[in-house]
């Protein structure tokens, strides 16, 4: 019998930089994420431009908190050929299929060399976006090696994750700055 269960009690968390997956990183920071970007996602993987941009941004983040960074490049949405799914389903099937499956699942190689145990996915809103709803469940039973995928965040509507998260998070990085 072959035992695939690794030594991984780590976190890891897909980081975007916007409000969600910053709350996230607030909830879990204790825990000092690796932050995880998929260059391909949002970005397509050959835009080399906006790329620095994003680059710069999540870079100064990850080095203000201390925490590492990690970037997957993919070319994946292009290759599932979006348009094509689009007519044949008549749906976005990246956004509201396949992405759910393909970012955590980019980051298997990556658990395992880094010994995360569990990867947070930030949840978007879940009254501004049904898939929330629909694959909290699924989200949450993606499991490989000991690895486990938790949907996170996902009982909190935007307006309270800038409440109860983010206001806190920059009171205090305000109050560092200014003493």
């Amino acid at each position: 019998m072959v035992s695939n269960k690794l030594q991984n009690n780590g976190y890891g968390l897909l980081f975007t930089g916007g409000i969600d997956s910053i709350t996230s990183y607030i909830k879990h920071k204790e825990k000092m994420p690796s932050l995880i970007k998929i260059w391909g996602a949002e970005v397509a993987f050959n835009d080399e431009k906006n790329w620095r941009k994003i680059q710069k941004m999540l870079t100064d983040f990850a080095d203000g908190e201390g925490v590492k960074l990690h970037v997957i490049r993919t070319n994946i949405p292009r290759v599932l050929k979006k348009h094509v799914l689009y007519q044949d389903f008549e749906m976005d099937w990246w956004l509201n299929v396949s992405h759910g499956f393909v970012l955590p699942g980019s980051c298997a190689p990556l658990t395992c060399a880094e010994g995360i145990g569990t990867l947070y996915f930030a949840s978007g809103d879940p009254r501004e976006d049904w898939r929330s709803r629909l694959w909290c469940s699924i989200f949450n039973s993606i499991k490989w090696s000991g690895v486990k995928v938790i949907l996170d965040n996902y009982e909190f509507i935007r307006q309270l994750k800038i409440r109860y998260f983010l206001k806190e998070y920059l009171k205090k990085s305000f109050m560092k700055i200014i003493s």
